[in-house]
């Protein structure tokens, strides 16, 4: 595009952060609270959701994109919430080798309460507990485990059918409609070092992913994972 003159811009899908911003709104969240949040204007949101017959835009700013994604429900920490994606974060750390028992005592629990989590028998978690896992999922997703038990580990999760980081996005792990992408190995990290060093190579985020073998997507979400661990 500079080669023509023409300005380069870095559009995104926008789909995926309109279905994000609709799951915030029928949580309970304002659409003037999202705004706020993302440092977004009401013209860009009424571009993004639309009005009338007008279904909304189909691409948008990266930019903007990132800013409405990482805008989190906030609600009491003792309201019960859905416990879907605090089991799946839990399963996919396992998936990649983190042992439950390790996991069990970064969160102060005991193997008990653990188990009955992780093995899906309770149907819903507190806030404080959705929000304790996602910040250990978030620091320990593309982090290498014990080796001395890593093994074990995934040979359980294989057993059980979990499935890893990479199988899930960020936007869509939380909804129970979703589904996994089973065509991801499930202990495979992206090694966001190596994506760093293509970016500053002048590599496009597109041509990263198709020599790393990834989606576009899929490191933007890994580059906001570790971005919110080092926050």
């Amino acid at each position: 595009m500079t080669a023509y003159g023409r300005p380069a811009t870095d559009m995104v899908d926008a789909e995926p952060v309109r279905a994000h911003v609709h799951r915030l709104m029928a949580a309970g969240m304002g659409r003037r609270t999202i705004m706020a949040k993302s440092q977004t204007s009401s013209g860009q949101m009424s571009k993004l959701l639309g009005h009338g017959k007008h279904p909304g835009t189909r691409r948008m700013h990266a930019d903007t994109a990132r800013r409405l994604l990482d805008v989190r429900l906030e609600l009491a920490p003792s309201t019960p919430v859905d416990a879907t994606g605090t089991l799946r974060r839990l399963r996919a750390l396992v998936a990649v080798g983190w042992p439950q028992s390790e996991l069990a005592w970064r969160l102060g629990w005991r193997d008990g309460n653990f188990s009955s989590l992780i093995l899906g028998r309770r149907p819903h978690v507190l806030q404080r507990t959705a929000d304790e896992v996602r910040a250990l999922y978030d620091e320990l997703w593309d982090v290498a485990p014990p080796a001395e038990s890593a093994g074990r580990a995934r040979h359980r999760a294989a057993a059980a059918g979990w499935t890893g980081p990479l199988s899930w996005d960020d936007e869509t792990i939380d909804d129970p409609a979703a589904r996994p992408d089973v065509g991801r190995r499930a202990a495979d990290v992206l090694d966001l070092d190596e994506v760093d060093h293509l970016a500053e190579a002048g590599a496009s985020l597109e041509e990263i992913g198709r020599r790393l073998g990834r989606r576009p997507e899929s490191i933007e979400q890994a580059r906001r994972r570790a971005a919110r661990r080092t926050a």
